[in-house]
């Protein structure tokens, strides 16, 4: 990049990055009760998150790049080729220069959303096995009545254990697996924002030599 940049771009393009992200793993931080929690893992979140950043940083770019070549307009010494103002067309480059490889994020978030599908089927069958055994109105036995319970609902029991023992292990996968997809997420981000470094650099290098932006 021939001209360097002022300060606040970089704090704008750093921020409109990771804004929502930031904002997620401090929710995460927290939360109080797991219903929450759950919430907070739905995939959508993490393709909003993509979004908002993909939109924010696509603003910044037309808005720096319209400043700078209406700047450029004012003083180059010779006519500037109306291909360099920035417009509909041109944003449409940007946009998928700055997404970069979209479709690997997004297949990874599809993923994950498999893996969040089915810790809530696993969660809902627990769920209405706890009620099955203890009934609406008590879905968690007391130890005071828990034999009484035992001996009347041996094979509800066995069932309860069951959707326990898968529920439990399909919470463990759904920690791991968004961890993964957060740590994924972020590096994507990343991505997203050298790349909107390198499309202003690109663009202001051809605005300097009155080249097409391409």
């Amino acid at each position: 990049m021939n001209s360097p940049q002022p300060s606040w771009l970089f704090l704008d393009i750093g921020a409109a990055t990771y804004a929502d992200l930031d904002c997620l793993k401090n929710l995460l931080c927290e939360v109080e009760t797991q219903r929450e929690y759950w919430s907070l893992l739905h995939p959508n979140h993490l393709r909003q998150i993509i979004s908002n950043a993909e939109k924010r940083l696509l603003s910044i770019c037309r808005q720096y790049m319209t400043e700078r070549f209406n700047s450029f307009a004012r003083t180059c010494a010779r006519p500037i080729k109306n291909q360099l103002q920035p417009s509909s067309n041109m944003m449409l480059q940007v946009k998928q220069f700055i997404d970069g490889n979209i479709d690997a994020i997004g297949k990874e978030v599809s993923h994950y959303e498999y893996s969040y599908q089915l810790f809530i089927n696993s969660k809902q069958k627990y769920e209405n096995c706890l009620i099955q055994v203890y009934g609406e109105q008590n879905s968690m036995v007391t130890t005071a009545n828990f034999s009484e319970t035992l001996l009347n609902s041996g094979p509800s029991l066995a069932m309860l254990n069951l959707a326990q023992q898968d529920y439990e292990k399909r919470h463990q996968r759904l920690n791991r697996h968004f961890d993964e997809i957060l740590q994924k997420t972020a590096v994507h981000l990343e991505g997203m924002e050298e790349r909107t470094f390198q499309a202003i650099s690109r663009y202001i290098d051809r605005l300097e030599s009155n080249k097409f932006y391409a």
